[in-house]
């Protein structure tokens, strides 16, 4: 399960203050979603803004760039200034962009795939990729290109029905889930059961997952769903809420407790400790919540970088 392209990357010069549980928790936490709601940023901006963020102090949480795989052409075309010349000889992680493309996994998609990755070498890398599926069938077909086993998959599903089966077949295809935590009207947000579900049944499975959408915050809270002025305002999951559930269930966290962890609306119910994190009776030290990012939780995506972090600072934990 362990995601052999995807290595934690450690800038100690910006972490000084940081607890050793925070930095093992924070690191490559978000995935950047700028091109998608509600920010819904030009291809330009998005690019822009990533630039920015992979030099800023807080880009060891920055994880992969998203984007459609029918968007390539314009991101290189935008992103061209910031990949060339390319990256110091011999590269190192920070100087290369990893972006993660939505597609369908056909061998056509996989092959432009391939030639983006030869093009760009140690500058950019496409290292995964995101496709949907709604029942077995279809995580099979999304596996049946030799290449797409050599690339991380992730395949979205729903939630709101029950996901054991699917999680199953993603296990079988060597795959990775991804569930959708929320969007911009109050009914694409899934229940706190649902996703307590989801994360006990990849750990059954063994199967690691991202999230997506309405994780902007870090404790679950009541906030405006979009950017726009006098924006329909309502209760958006905590995205401490959701990994921390991940590292508890290890620790023996029941699907009835992850629930009142889901549910929890207050930040002093958890301890941040330099080398471990409690929440009640459950604690998680530094290494387990470094095996959890590492192997299970992998991140989540966001159409905005600094609002996260924002909040965080907020509330002391940065």
């Amino acid at each position: 399960m362990r995601d052999e392209n995807f290595p934690l990357r450690r800038f100690f010069i910006c972490m000084k203050k940081i607890s050793v549980a925070c930095r093992d928790l924070f690191s490559e936490l978000i995935d950047y979603a700028g091109l998608f709601p509600p920010a819904a940023l030009s291809m330009s901006e998005a690019v822009k803004n990533y630039a920015r963020y992979v030099k800023s102090e807080n880009a060891w949480m920055l994880a992969r760039f998203v984007l459609p795989l029918s968007r390539l052409d314009e991101f290189e075309r935008e992103a061209k200034e910031f990949l060339n010349p390319p990256a110091i000889a011999g590269g190192t992680d920070k100087n290369l962009w990893r972006l993660s493309a939505l597609c369908g996994a056909s061998d056509e998609e996989m092959k432009a795939i391939e030639d983006f990755n030869l093009r760009y070498s140690e500058r950019a890398v496409i290292d995964a990729i995101e496709t949907k599926a709604n029942n077995a069938n279809e995580v099979s077909t999304a596996c049946g290109s030799g290449r797409v086993s050599l690339i991380n998959t992730f395949c979205e599903i729903s939630i709101p029905e029950d996901p054991r089966d699917l999680i199953e077949a993603i296990a079988k295809a060597g795959f990775k889930a991804k569930m959708r935590t929320g969007g911009i009207k109050q009914e694409m947000f899934p229940k706190a059961e649902e996703i307590a579900r989801f994360i006990f049944a990849c750990h059954q499975s063994n199967v690691a997952f991202k999230a997506t959408a309405g994780l902007h915050h870090p404790i679950r809270c009541v906030k405006p769903l979009t950017y726009e002025a006098n924006a329909e305002c309502g209760k958006m999951h905590g995205f401490l809420n959701v990994f921390l559930t991940a590292a508890f269930v290890s620790k023996g966290l029941s699907e009835s407790e992850a629930i009142e962890l889901l549910l929890d609306e207050n930040a002093e119910s958890l301890s941040f400790e330099n080398d471990a994190i409690t929440w009640r009776s459950f604690r998680v030290n530094a290494d387990e919540v470094k095996n959890t990012r590492e192997n299970f939780a992998l991140s989540f995506g966001s159409c905005s970088f600094t609002e996260p972090i924002e909040d965080l600072k907020e509330l002391g934990i940065l």
